[in-house]
């Protein structure tokens, strides 16, 4: 006895090739879809972190730059005194325009505080004259920068 052999008719080799077909399309188009968007996902959480980082270092900067105009105009304000009237005049007046500035400490040459002028209406804290931040180093390299 002979085996019958199966023939596929043409229509169903058509629709075999073109569901193959259909289904290798897709595959590419969302492959090539899903690399676009990664590609541009990360273009924009690369350009979102470097303008975040831009917007702080430029705020850093700004702040910077305005306590050392502060701190230049109060240095100004105090070597332009000839009596220590005068001086504590300026140092009151330094503080009254400057919100930023709460207190003026006077130091000697050796980081010793001489004296402290604070706002008016603000209370003296315990301790006010023992000195927690003068650092003598920076204190002379800031002068021999100045």
């Amino acid at each position: 006895m002979r085996k019958r052999i199966k023939r596929i008719n043409l229509s169903s080799l058509t629709v075999i090739s073109i569901t193959i077909s259909v289904l290798v399309t897709a595959l590419v188009c969302i492959a090539l879809f899903s690399k676009m968007f990664s590609n541009s996902l990360n273009e924009n959480i690369s350009t979102n972190t470097h303008q975040a980082v831009n917007m702080a270092k430029t705020t850093l900067e700004n702040y910077t730059s305005e306590y050392k105009k502060t701190l230049e105009t109060a240095s100004r304000l105090m070597h332009e005194c000839k009596n220590e009237e005068e001086f504590e005049n300026n140092i009151s007046f330094f503080l009254n325009i400057y919100d930023d500035a709460d207190a003026v400490f006077v130091y000697d040459e050796d980081g010793n505080i001489l004296s402290l002028f604070g706002r008016k209406g603000y209370e003296k804290k315990d301790g006010i004259y023992k000195n927690l931040s003068f650092n003598k180093e920076e204190f002379l390299n800031w002068e021999s920068l100045s």
